[in-house]
């Protein structure tokens, strides 16, 4: 197989041969979209039995001989659309990150794999509790709900940091998340090895941007190839309510000092929004602000929130739907050069049902309701205009 058909096949994708997510649960997938599990390591399975395993085979079987996989239908539904969605298929990607000269070497063998791509989110340690996110993801809001996690298993997750450190120099790609990436021991234990070993691989952090002293964020300062994902959809009091234990006038600070050290070292700054009935109409003003300081139209990522179906920005009464899909329109006719918020802004846009009276605007209001009774949060007056 030579570069070409590589790149033009239509079902190979480079990761069941060279990557793997690893997830705060343990759970091993292909990628971060995969359907399918591949293992777990906390019930004790080595990662490399994983990803040499049947499961993994059999989804490089299916890839060369050109059967759509369900561990990747995510991406086939992605790539079948006509149109451009908010977040592009992960099987694209990859083919365009992951060195193809090196990886057609082995992409023809399905019992072949050589690590050169790792989706690394140790646990769920995080230091905010997001409205629309859990216990799986969120150790303040397990604290939260009083909930105990069971705990990871050390020594599993050293197998797994020995696996990866043992192949460090032959890595292209290493993708941080979380839980908080910039709080998470492994991560600077990772960069130091990366530091010494491979200092030319390409890194992207997602990041809360909240706690910028923990040694990571100073150590990333250090690679020339970062690509920092910035979680954010709100700005101000909607920002302190959405992102619960963080201080909009902290991030504020923190967001302009990330600008003016990385920008001038060629790091690259993005931001992934969650849109959703939180925030359906007040993500504009966070977008407006952003660019105002300087970001770029091509530099935010908008994706659809759908679950719990409360927080869809469906759930609003018909009125307000109405609402933000006008704004849309005004937002999509000022915009007259093309670039990727604008792709977000028609793919909204598409999204909202405008046919429908039906809404779960009681549910909306429980949810926010329950926040406000554990949280101490004044969450229904600042949505009382949607209610």
């Amino acid at each position: 197989m030579n570069v070409k058909e590589y790149f033009y096949h239509p079902t190979i994708c480079p990761l069941p041969w060279s990557g793997f997510i690893l997830e705060p649960n343990g759970n091993v997938r292909n990628c971060s979209i995969s359907a399918g599990v591949l293992g777990n390591i906390f019930t004790g399975e080595r990662i490399e039995d994983i990803l040499y395993g049947s499961k993994n085979l059999k989804v490089r079987e299916d890839m060369l001989n050109k059967i759509e996989t369900p561990h990747c239908r995510d991406c086939w539904g992605r790539e079948g659309k006509s149109d451009k969605l908010l977040s592009g298929s992960n099987r694209d990607y990859f083919k365009r990150q992951i060195n193809p000269t090196e990886i057609i070497k082995i992409v023809e063998d399905p019992k072949a794999f050589k690590l050169r791509q790792v989706d690394l989110r140790w646990r769920n340690s995080c230091n905010l509790a997001c409205v629309y996110c859990d216990e799986n993801l969120s150790s303040t809001w397990a604290k939260e709900k009083n909930l105990k996690i069971k705990a990871p298993n050390e020594i599993y997750i050293d197998r797994v940091k020995k696996f990866v450190f043992d192949r460090i120099k032959q890595l292209d790609n290493v993708y941080l998340a979380g839980g908080e990436p910039l709080i998470m021991k492994e991560n600077l234990e990772l960069l130091e090895l990366l530091s010494k070993e491979n200092k030319d691989v390409s890194i992207r952090v997602n990041t809360n941007l909240t706690n910028l002293r923990s040694g990571i964020y100073e150590k990333l300062l250090t690679f020339k190839n970062v690509h920092w994902i910035v979680s954010v959809e709100t700005i101000g009091e909607y920002f302190d309510f959405i992102r619960y234990g963080a201080n909009w006038g902290d991030f504020e600070k923190n967001v302009k000092q990330l600008k003016e050290e990385v920008i001038p070292i060629g790091h690259r700054i993005t931001f992934n929004m969650t849109w959703g009935a939180i925030c359906s109409y007040q993500i504009f003003d966070a977008v407006d602000y952003f660019i105002k300081i300087g970001f770029y139209p091509n530099g935010f990522f908008i994706n659809l929130l759908d679950y719990p179906a409360e927080l869809n920005v469906n759930a609003l009464k018909l009125e307000s739907r109405i609402k933000v899909a006008d704004m849309l329109v005004d937002r999509i006719n000022k915009l007259t050069n093309d670039s990727w918020l604008l792709t977000c802004y028609k793919t909204m846009l598409k999204h909202i049902d405008l046919t429908s009276k039906h809404n779960l605007l009681p549910e909306f209001k429980k949810y926010i309701e329950d926040i406000d009774g554990r949280r101490n949060t004044k969450g229904l007056e600042l949505y009382q205009d949607l209610l």
